[in-house]
């Protein structure tokens, strides 16, 4: 079991403050939206207060980037998509950050859900990738002010 780490501990205080207030207060000095912290509020609601309440979303988040990373098999072909999926799926960084309860899982997420809508609209014009496209930038946007940093480097793709 991995010891709790600062931030599922500040994440943790903010979930007791919305049971204390009944909302999350946001501080646009915290640089991080509501989603998360609801999210664990409804699983501190369900399973009680502990770390495990905490980690489940991430964890199960984490997976489904994986899943995700399957769904670009259309554009980078079956053994890229899968080769990539396995390698996050492995990857000591995505390993670290998908077992314990901070933004940066939704972030990915999110970002992967924008890039695949932006790649499928230029490639395929289709509205489900319009769908992700839009659902990617509102998370992106929900999840974390350093959103703009992800946009910027897509838009600084598609201009190279």
């Amino acid at each position: 079991m991995k010891p709790p780490h600062f931030d599922e501990g500040i994440n943790g205080w903010f979930v007791d403050q919305m049971v204390k207030n009944g909302f999350y207060r946001y501080d646009p000095t915290n640089y991080h939206g509501p989603p998360h912290f609801y999210v664990l509020f409804v699983m501190e609601t369900i399973f009680g207060r502990n770390i495990y309440a905490l980690r489940i979303p991430v964890v199960a988040l984490s997976i489904l980037c994986v899943w995700l990373m399957l769904k670009f098999e259309p554009f980078v072909g079956k053994n890229i998509s899968r080769l990539a999926a396995f390698a996050m799926a492995i990857s000591p960084g995505f390993v670290f950050y998908g077992r314990y309860s901070i933004h940066e899982i939704w972030l990915q997420l999110f970002t992967m859900l924008f890039i695949l809508g932006l790649i499928g609209l230029w490639r395929r014009g289709t509205t489900n990738y319009l769908w992700c496209l839009g659902m990617g930038m509102t998370g992106m946007i929900l999840t974390k002010e350093t959103y703009i940093i992800h946009v910027g480097c897509a838009v600084t793709a598609l201009l190279v």
